[in-house]
């Protein structure tokens, strides 16, 4: 993420290099020594001098300065900016950042440290201007390579340029914003320290060289998605007073992070969970199924760089009562049951802090549900009610079987199911014999407890209707058994 400063004739000057450069420095060494010796001889009172050429000089180290962001970390403030008018929301920010520029000096009493003094850069990105960034002052030591953190104040002036900008940080693999300000630099002597000896040190001086132009294209990593990993769904039975009510659902998640930004303190998140429609569109309105459950981040959440810690979200079942939106939702949880992935969309609805709240209206996740790790299957068996030499003389006359039959289920989940209809296939040494085919079961709907394993009461019926010779063949076996 390299970045290197711009300009154009108006607010970004003119980038020189080479020779040109090594004889600016060395004049402005020149003169801010002359200048020194001249506002304070040997031995006197370091005082500070108004330099007005010396903006030239230092606009010219300025310009050929580089920045590589390593990190923005996001830290909500511990008020509320209250005094901000409607609209407006901020953040404070401490952006990690490598700059390298060229070294500087400070005439015949040798080199100066340097201070970038605090300043307000405006914030662009794709041509629309987003906000202002207010930066405390930050040392520069005496130029070359240095690593700083530099702390800052991020102020939102424009809503709708902020939330495309956010979109770029959550979707994009990578984006460019443009800074820009006119700022100061200082050249101190002994307040901030120099590299001479103590004796030197204390006729150096000081120098605030103010109308500095600044423009820099600085190059960020997006977040590709933010794509949750689930893992562990659990569903278990709230107190309710309706049959099959509420269910308390969790899930473990991790997210994976490769972008420039370490979200700290976006606390609870609260988001509705709804199945993807489509998960190849890339529009993810078109996309977004039914709501199903609505369920939050721990209080204490944060996202850093890389791969988070794994965590869980909890929450609740919430469906419409409406037969679309059930079916729906008995979609998700038939795959999950059946051991199938199913793409979900989570919409953010609301965020604690205000600022995330500010940058994440409307926006959803993908994320993958895997299914149900199963060590036995749900229907675990079908008593067939069955005269078996009459079975046997029936299927010789080329009729279909159909006969009366129990069916045993086991719960895999800690919550309580409603099954309304059943549909399953019997299979006899892996060949197809027969159904159980009742979508619909009425009256005879039956509530199987947590982790339950449950035989049902009524005879429903199934049809043996599959291969005569493998059913012929299981007819026998039970004749002889």
């Amino acid at each position: 993420m390299s970045s290197s400063t711009t300009s154009d004739d108006e607010r970004k000057p003119q980038r020189r290099r080479g020779a040109k450069v090594a004889i600016a420095l060395t004049a402005l060494a020149a003169i801010l020594g002359y200048a020194t010796n001249f506002a304070a001889p040997h031995h006197a009172t370091p005082s500070r001098v108004s330099l007005d050429v010396g903006a030239i000089f230092v606009q010219q180290i300025l310009n050929t300065m580089t920045l590589d962001v390593e990190s923005i970390h996001l830290v909500p403030p511990p008020h509320s900016y209250e005094h901000l008018h409607a609209g407006l929301s901020a953040i404070e920010l401490v952006i990690s950042v490598d700059v390298e520029c060229l070294p500087f000096g400070g005439g015949p009493l040798g080199a100066v440290k340097a201070t970038l003094a605090s300043n307000e850069m405006l914030l662009e990105f794709r041509g629309r201007y987003v906000g202002t960034i207010s930066t405390l002052p930050v040392q520069l030591g005496g130029g070359g390579k240095m690593h700083k953190n530099m702390l800052a104040t991020f102020v939102v002036d424009s809503p709708d340029a902020f939330r495309e900008l956010a979109e770029a940080v959550v979707f994009e693999e990578d984006f460019t914003v443009e800074l820009s300000s006119v700022l100061a630099i200082e050249l101190r002597g002994q307040e901030n320290g120099c590299f001479l000896r103590k004796e030197m040190c204390a006729t150096v001086g000081s120098f605030r060289i103010d109308g500095v132009k600044f423009a820099s294209s600085v190059a960020l990593k997006g977040a590709k998605g933010l794509v949750p990993k689930l893992s562990n769904f659990r569903l278990s039975d709230l107190p309710s007073p309706v049959l099959a009510g509420d269910a308390l659902i969790q899930m473990d998640a991790t997210i994976a992070n490769p972008s420039s930004f370490v979200f700290g303190g976006l606390d609870e998140a609260i988001s509705d969970v709804h199945p993807d429609n489509d998960p190849t569109d890339s529009s993810l309105d078109r996309a977004l199924g039914v709501k199903f459950a609505t369920v939050s981040t721990p209080e204490s959440f944060s996202l850093p760089r890389g791969t988070a810690q794994w965590f869980t979200i909890s929450g609740s079942l919430e469906v419409n009562e409406r037969e679309h939106d059930l079916i729906e939702t008995a979609r998700v949880f038939d795959n999950f049951l059946m051991g199938n992935s199913t793409m979900l969309l989570v919409s953010i609805q609301k965020f604690k802090q205000p600022f995330y709240q500010y940058a994440a209206e409307s926006l959803a996740l993908r994320a993958p549900l895997p299914g149900l790790v199963k060590t036995k299957s749900i229907i675990q068996m079908v008593h067939v009610a069955l005269d078996v030499p009459f079975a046997l003389a029936s299927l010789s006359l080329g009729a279909v079987l159909k006969q009366g039959a129990q069916i045993e289920v086991q719960n895999p989940l800690d919550s309580s199911i409603l099954v309304m209809g059943l549909v399953a296939g019997i299979y006899y040494n892996g060949v197809h014999v027969g159904d159980v085919d009742m979508p619909n079961l009425g009256d005879d709907a039956f509530l199987v407890p947590p982790l339950a394993l449950y035989r049902t009461t009524t005879w429903i019926t199934c049809e043996l209707n599959g291969d005569i010779v493998a059913l012929a063949s299981m007819l026998k076996t039970m004749i002889n058994e």
